[in-house]
């Protein structure tokens, strides 16, 4: 009898039908390794580790994430995966990376609602107030860190 090839993707499925989320993830990871392309995939992983209270890989694949989200159908996610970001580094105790993220996340936000013609200008400029003292702050507890100088220049 012939055996069915392992598809990774059908065996995370029947895991979290099972609520077995560790092995999703295990199997996950699998589908990753052979198709990196696929960030999307990332985002599910990370909210597997995080239900599993890995919080380290979440916070990984999440980071891997927001790097790999470059194209306009996978920026609009950089919002959630950045507040997801935030809240683990506040878990943790991490005030930078939780400034950080809330910066970012918020710049990501704005970014999409530059499209709609129809957006609160000054709400707007409320979160950009908000998403430019998170980054400062952040700057201002790790002056060498690029990122924060990065997203303040953005």
């Amino acid at each position: 009898p012939q055996t069915a090839p392992y598809d990774p993707l059908a065996r995370a499925a029947e895991c979290v039908s099972r609520n077995e989320l560790a092995a999703a993830a295990t199997h996950l990871e699998a589908h990753l390794r052979a198709h990196p392309d696929q960030p999307l995939y990332r985002l599910q992983l990370a909210d597997l580790h995080t239900r599993t209270a890995n919080t380290d890989a979440a916070t990984e694949h999440l980071e891997r994430f927001v790097c790999d989200a470059r194209s306009p159908a996978l920026r609009k996610y950089l919002p959630d995966a950045h507040t997801k970001l935030m809240g683990l580094a506040q878990a943790r105790g991490d005030r930078f990376a939780e400034l950080f993220h809330r910066g970012a996340g918020l710049l990501e936000l704005l970014t999409e609602l530059d499209a709609d013609p129809e957006r609160d200008a000054d709400w707007c400029e409320e979160v950009l107030c908000k998403a430019l003292r998170a980054l400062a702050d952040a700057k201002a507890l790790k002056p060498t860190d690029p990122r924060a100088r990065l997203a303040l220049a953005d």
